[in-house]
């Protein structure tokens, strides 16, 4: 009988041992290298959709499923003998990305409508395991993200009393790391979409020469360096930041999450716009990383690349919209 096409189609090559070690060996490793190589470890372990992406593009949808539920209930039991608990989360959230992806590329989408949909599917299960999290500790939204902050910085406030810190400065430093918490609890909601967005963006990039090498369909997006964000999401930053200056309490702190996804949008604007002008002129590789490495740890290259994006709407730096209509 025929396969039917749908969103559980049927598999393309049957499943081998071979494929269920690849999976489940690679996934405990993206999984726990964050615990094993400090700067390098959290790198991989973000770009561990792609694996899940890869296996599901190769076997279907329902095996690659199949696949991910193996992944996840091995990093389960690592995880209760080793009590690195947070690798669950990040499996079954990172697995369930994989698996959107293939579909997404199965669909044959624009790159916008691919990664926009994969960050919406990503954050609501984000947000949903957040509220759920919360629920079974009986906290609120506000409480929880809090706490999860609170967590991440105990280990370095530990640090700093095992140092031998007078009690004067280790109260100072709770009180700073206190300050902090109440700050970054307010624009966490852009701050985790913002980083879901990295993430489905590193994994469809790094895809695409992946796919290349193994023999895999891969969509035909148009180049990175030609990509523009839709012109009517003007609109929303001109609303965004009226009312992160006019409005006040929960509608303002909205407004200005709001305000920065939407300049993460035009940051990655400007740096198509840098790519293209990069191979335009055929720029040399050891320049490009070093320009690469200043836009990462220069903030000012980072708001200048969102301005760039932002006005490219009206100036048009590359001639796209010229081009169009020629």
């Amino acid at each position: 009988m025929p396969c039917a096409e749908g969103p559980f189609s049927c598999s393309r090559v049957p499943m081998r041992v071979t494929d269920i070690l690849g999976c489940v060996g690679g996934a405990l490793v993206l999984m726990y290298v964050a615990v094993w190589i400090p700067l390098l470890g959290p790198l991989l372990m973000f770009l561990s959709p792609l694996l899940f992406l890869t296996y599901a593009t190769k076997l279907g949808l329902q095996q690659g499923a199949v696949l991910a539920g193996l992944s996840v209930m091995a990093v389960v039991v690592v995880s209760t003998l080793t009590g690195h608990r947070q690798a669950i989360v990040f499996c079954i959230e990172f697995s369930v990305l994989g698996i959107v992806l293939s579909e997404l590329f199965r669909r044959n989408l624009s790159l916008t409508e691919t990664i926009t949909a994969a960050l919406a599917a990503m954050a609501l299960f984000g947000f949903l395991i957040l509220f759920g999290i919360g629920a079974a500790r009986g906290l609120g939204p506000s409480e929880i993200i809090a706490a999860i902050i609170r967590e991440q910085l105990q280990a370095t406030v530990q640090l700093y009393h095992d140092m031998g810190a007078p009690v004067e400065n280790a109260g100072e430093a709770n009180d700073y790391a206190e300050m902090f918490i109440q700050t970054v609890s307010r624009i966490y909601p852009s701050l985790m979409v913002i980083g879901m967005g990295l993430v489905v963006v590193m994994n469809v990039m790094f895809a695409r020469p992946l796919f290349r090498k193994i023999g895999l369909d891969y969509p035909a997006f148009q180049p990175a360096d030609r990509w523009q964000a839709p012109e009517k999401l003007i609109w929303a930053v001109i609303a965004a930041g009226f009312g992160s200056l006019l409005a006040s309490g929960t509608m303002q702190m909205a407004a200005i999450n709001v305000l920065f996804v939407l300049s993460a949008v035009y940051f990655f604007q400007g740096l198509s716009i840098g790519f293209y002008y990069l191979n335009k002129y055929r720029v040399p590789l050891l320049i490009r990383a070093v320009l690469y490495l200043l836009i990462l740890f220069q903030q000012f290259l980072m708001l200048l690349l969102a301005l760039v994006g932002l006005f490219d709407q009206w100036l048009d730096f590359r001639r796209l919209r010229s081009d169009r209509t020629e």
